[in-house]
């Protein structure tokens, strides 16, 4: 498994910001519209875990969860940000 530190952390964030700004610019305006994709994103890397933990994946896999739970630590920080 490959070593994190802060800087790939913030790399990953900032990677994952860019191209989520470019796939869908903007961020809603309205509170329950925003708060749904916070919670998609939780959810996603939810399933992402579970995936890795009971299947017979390779142990690669877990790149899934980590990406999921980058994409879940940068909604709230759009949310706050309204970007």
């Amino acid at each position: 498994m490959k070593v994190v530190t802060p800087f790939h952390v913030m790399s990953e964030i900032m990677d994952e910001l860019e191209a989520a700004e470019q796939k869908h610019p903007g961020w809603p305006d309205d509170l329950i519209h925003a708060t749904a994709i916070v919670a998609e994103e939780s959810g996603e890397a939810i399933q992402a875990a579970i995936d890795f933990m009971y299947s017979d994946l390779p142990e690669g896999c877990v790149l899934n969860t980590w990406t999921d739970v980058v994409r879940s630590w940068l909604r709230p920080q759009q949310w706050q940000s309204g970007r």
